[in-house]
């Protein structure tokens, strides 16, 4: 999900190795992008929680995907204090760079 909404692969400036490894089994996560709606930052924590029994299922992942895009190509203002779910119109795909992934050590 972070991958979706920043445009690139998360870690990139880190070396892939057993420590970077650690670091996520620790709790380390990606900066989520300033500018990422309220209800898809939510989902994307919600599916970064430590604890698997707290994650929510594929079912409500593709519901709550599909509920966003409903709301971003409508867009409808959620109910999350005014936030606002949009097409940002300066996110053009094929203008994205390819980001090379370092190879892991682990």
């Amino acid at each position: 999900m972070w991958e979706i909404s920043s445009g690139r692969p998360p870690f990139t400036n880190c070396e892939h190795n057993y420590s970077l490894a650690m670091d996520i089994v620790n709790g380390m996560r990606p900066k989520i992008i300033s500018g990422t709606p309220l209800k898809y930052k939510r989902l994307m924590e919600q599916c970064w929680d430590a604890d698997p029994a707290k994650r929510p299922s594929i079912r409500t992942i593709g519901n709550m995907i599909k509920e966003i895009n409903r709301l971003c190509y409508r867009n409808v203002p959620n109910d999350d204090n005014n936030d606002e779910i949009y097409i940002n119109p300066n996110f053009h795909p094929e203008e994205q760079k390819e980001f090379e992934i370092p190879d892991g050590n682990y």
